[in-house]
């Protein structure tokens, strides 16, 4: 237990110190006047080594890396020897527990029995065979090996979106089981869901929805991490900043994660230099009224401020983003807040 907790904090400086010491660093050489490359002060993606993990609406664990050898052994072998120890606690039952169990038995220990069996067709893959153990291929599989739609399947785990709901083939907005057509598109397409809650047939939804999306974003290992970082910072309440060059998705990316996979409220404030503060306060005051109409708990307004480094109001966007509030008023808890800007020149 000491080990896993030692190796969740070391992860989390991938959001505090490992940011804040870069950042420092560039401040302290400039008071001493010394020479420093703006890139140093920023945490470039093809530089770290993200290792993380994401709770599923599932509440099922997503390990987050770029490689199988980026997950650190102590996790790989605890996981190992609680296999091997329900395998031999079990016999042929062993394969019947999923990696929620092994998380929870961390959480709660006990020694389980043959009454925790789990409805066939729901077993995480790959810890089926008894006679091999715990496959490390399932467990913390190489995402540069999987597809589209193997990676979808990881991605709508974050949310009950493509389980038990009905969904508009065109929008690909969610909406009651029961519900028939879609009331956001003019052309009102006619819902579409899974034939049952089986796993199977909720599993072949999953893949009729994977290939639909498919034609207008493909997920690959790259993006698919750098998903799985976004929503961890938005879950976590921290400002989301992109940096990369005009055209290569940022805007995109955020847009299928945000709409597609999440089912969230997206707004696109385009910055440029003729963007006052006047503008931003009263788009910011508009964005306050469509977040107070909502009545879920779990809907939010995401507000994405594109090329938000263009205009002179940095310090207005700072206080929105960083601080939360509006000239000095709280702003609402559903609104979550992510920016994205081109590489100085």
């Amino acid at each position: 237990r000491v080990e896993l907790v030692q190796i969740l904090l070391k992860s989390s400086n991938q959001f505090t110190s490992l940011s804040v010491e870069s950042v420092r660093k560039q401040q302290r050489s400039a008071a001493n006047g010394e020479s420093t490359t703006f890139s140093d002060a920023i945490i470039r993606w093809d530089t770290i080594q993200p290792f993380t993990l994401v709770f599923t609406a599932s509440d099922e664990p997503l390990f987050v890396y770029k490689k199988p050898t980026d997950v650190p052994k102590a996790l790989v072998d605890d996981f190992k020897f609680y296999y091997q120890a329900t395998r031999q606690a079990l016999g042929n039952h062993a394969h019947q527990i999923t990696t929620k169990s092994m998380l929870n038995f961390a959480k709660y220990p006990r020694i389980l029995s043959k009454s925790d069996k789990i409805p066939a067709g729901t077993q995480e893959q790959g810890l089926s065979d008894p006679e091999n153990g715990m496959n490390e291929q399932s467990m913390f599989p190489d995402y540069n090996t999987l597809g589209h739609t193997e990676l979808f399947f990881k991605l709508a785990s974050l949310s009950n979106k493509y389980f038990n709901k009905s969904i508009c083939p065109k929008c690909f907005g969610q909406y009651d089981f029961q519900q028939v057509e879609c009331d956001k598109c003019a052309s009102q397409e006619t819902l579409i869901r899974p034939t049952s809650y089986d796993h199977k047939d909720v599993q072949q939804f999953q893949i009729d929805i994977a290939k639909r999306l498919q034609s207008s974003y493909v997920l690959t290992p790259d993006n698919f991490i750098k998903m799985l970082l976004i929503y961890m910072r938005v879950q976590s309440g921290i400002p989301v900043l992109i940096m990369g060059e005009t055209g290569c998705g940022k805007t995109s990316l955020i847009q299928f994660l945000c709409q597609k996979v999440l089912d969230q409220e997206l707004e696109i404030f385009r910055i440029h230099a003729g963007v006052t503060a006047d503008i931003i306060i009263k788009k910011m005051n508009a964005y306050i009224k469509i977040v107070q109409a909502y009545t879920g708990e779990e809907k939010r307004l995401w507000i994405f401020f594109d090329e938000f480094n263009t205009t002179t109001n940095i310090g207005l966007l700072k206080e929105i983003m960083c601080e939360r509030t509006l000239l000095g008023e709280p702003l609402p808890n559903k609104m979550v807040f992510l920016g994205a800007c081109n590489p100085r020149r």
